[in-house]
């Protein structure tokens, strides 16, 4: 996992799970993408940082608001269902690195 940043104007270069264009580069993710890229007002693709690792979330309007849409750079889901308590401390501690897609519509 890498994730590196240049000066702090507004076109940063973000590198996450080793790509600057994740969304293309990521097959797992760009099949996500292609799911939901007609509709960015109603979903959204996120970057964040939690407990040491980029966590990507797919907050597409076809999934539920729960823990079954976050995943590590390799595209495996992250089994946030069988514990809350770590799904609510994601929810609480996680920090974005980038909106790589749409609208956040799971705040």
């Amino acid at each position: 996992m890498t994730i590196a940043m240049s000066s702090c104007d507004r076109n940063q270069i973000v590198i996450i799970c080793d790509s600057e264009d994740p969304i293309t580069d990521l097959e797992w993710l760009n099949k996500e993408y292609l799911a939901i890229k007609d509709y960015p007002e109603i979903n959204g693709i996120f970057a964040f940082k939690y407990d040491g690792q980029t966590i990507i979330e797919v907050q597409n309007s076809l999934y539920s608001s729960t823990n079954r849409s976050q995943f590590q750079c390799d595209g495996s889901l992250i089994d946030f269902q069988s514990d809350q308590t770590k799904f609510k401390d994601y929810l609480a501690h996680r920090k974005e690195i980038k909106k790589l897609f749409g609208t956040s519509i799971w705040h």
